[in-house]
C-alpha cells in the first residue's frame, strides 16, 4: 500500500512537471491562433493558375493585381529541430508593396521528392519591400518521427523536405 501510494504522488508529480516545462510553448501555439484572420476582399492577390475566367470574374475585379508572379513571395527559411513542436517560417516579399497577409500552401516531401502532406497557412503579418518576416507553425510529424532534411535528428527518424507556394496576399 506505501508503495502504491508513493508511486501515484511520483506520477503526479511528473504530470505537473511536464504540464508546467510545456505551459510556455502552449500558450505561444495558442496567442498565434488567435492573431490570425481572414484575408479581406480588398487587395487581394492571386497567383496567375488561379485566376478566375471570364464567366467566374468576381464584381470586383480592380481589386486584383494583375501583374503578380509566383516568385512575388517566397520561403527564404525553414526551421525545424527534431522533437520541437514548433517549426520556424521565413517569408520574402520580393514586390514592391508593404505585404499585410499571407495565404499559403506548405508542402512536405520526402527526400525522394514523394509528397506527405501539405497544410494550408493563414498568417497576419507585415513584410516590407525586399524584406524577410518570420513566424512559427506546427512542425511536421509527431513523436520524432520525421526531421527537416537541414537538421540533426536521430537516425531512427526520417529527413523531409519543404516547399511553399502562396495563394493569395493582401497588400497596401
Amino acid at each position: 500500500m506505501k508503495n502504491f501510494l508513493l508511486t501515484t504522488i511520483v506520477s503526479v508529480l511528473l504530470s505537473l512537471l511536464i504540464m508546467w516545462l510545456c505551459l510556455p510553448s502552449m500558450i505561444n501555439y495558442w496567442e498565434q491562433k488567435k492573431e490570425l484572420k481572414p484575408i479581406p476582399e480588398q487587395n487581394v492577390v492571386l497567383p496567375e493558375e488561379e485566376k478566375p475566367t471570364q464567366a467566374e470574374e468576381p464584381a470586383k475585379v480592380e481589386n486584383i493585381n494583375e501583374s503578380k508572379q509566383s516568385s512575388d513571395i517566397t520561403l527564404a527559411n525553414y526551421n525545424h529541430p527534431w522533437l520541437e513542436e514548433l517549426a520556424t517560417v521565413s517569408l520574402k516579399n520580393n514586390t514592391d508593396k508593404t505585404i499585410y497577409c499571407v495565404m499559403g500552401r506548405m508542402m512536405y516531401y520526402d527526400i525522394k521528392g514523394n509528397m506527405l502532406d501539405y497544410r494550408d497557412i493563414t498568417q497576419t503579418i507585415t513584410i516590407e519591400p525586399g524584406m524577410t518576416k518570420s513566424f512559427t507553425i506546427p512542425g511536421y510529424g509527431e513523436h520524432g518521427e520525421y526531421y527537416y532534411y537541414k537538421s540533426t535528428g536521430a537516425s531512427i527518424a526520417k529527413p523531409y523536405k519543404v516547399e511553399f507556394k502562396w495563394k493569395s496576399y493582401k497588400h497596401d
